[in-house]
Formats: C-alpha cells, structure tokens, sequence
C-alpha cells in the first residue's frame, strides 16, 4: 500500500527590480528582499540570512573605518626642536 501526501499549491510571485539606481546595483540581495517586504510576500530562512549578511557587513565596516581614523599616529617633531621648545617656553 502506498502513502502518498497532498502537497499545498504554492503561488508564484514575480518582481521587477529597477537596476537602474546606483544603490540596487551595489546591493541586489538586499533589494530584492526590500521589493519581496513592500509586495507583502511573508520572508524566508534565505531572505533573513541575507539581511543579516548585509547588516552584520556594514557594522563591521563602520567599526573598521572607526578605528582606522582612531590608529593614525601624529608626527613627532624633531628631537631638537622640541628641546628647544622646552628650553624656550615660558614658565
């Protein structure tokens, strides 16, 4: 005897992502789970890695362009000249 199981019809959706925009070009995922939200179509495992991924790049993008404004050394004036400073300043 065979089982067999009723499978629920899925309905397809079509979207039109405009590639024109320089932003939908830089990030098409992130677009195309944008069009998905604004149709109202419910998000999938897939959809919620996706922004995941863009959103976990953009901190440490943020983070690692912090801490290189943080890492730049300021240049040390010569060794006499800052003797001089020292001997000439006022007390």
């Amino acid at each position: 005897m065979k089982k067999t199981s009723k499978t629920k019809n899925t309905t397809a959706f079509s979207f039109v992502v405009d590639f024109t925009k320089p932003e939908n070009v830089m990030y098409p995922g992130l677009t195309f789970v944008e069009t998905k939200i604004n149709a109202g179509v419910p998000l999938t495992e897939t959809d919620v890695f996706t922004l995941a991924d863009f959103f976990s790049n953009t901190l440490v993008n943020d983070l690692l362009n912090s801490s290189d404004l943080n890492t730049k050394k300021e240049v040390k004036e010569p060794w006499y000249k800052r003797f001089y400073n020292w001997i000439t300043r006022k007390k």
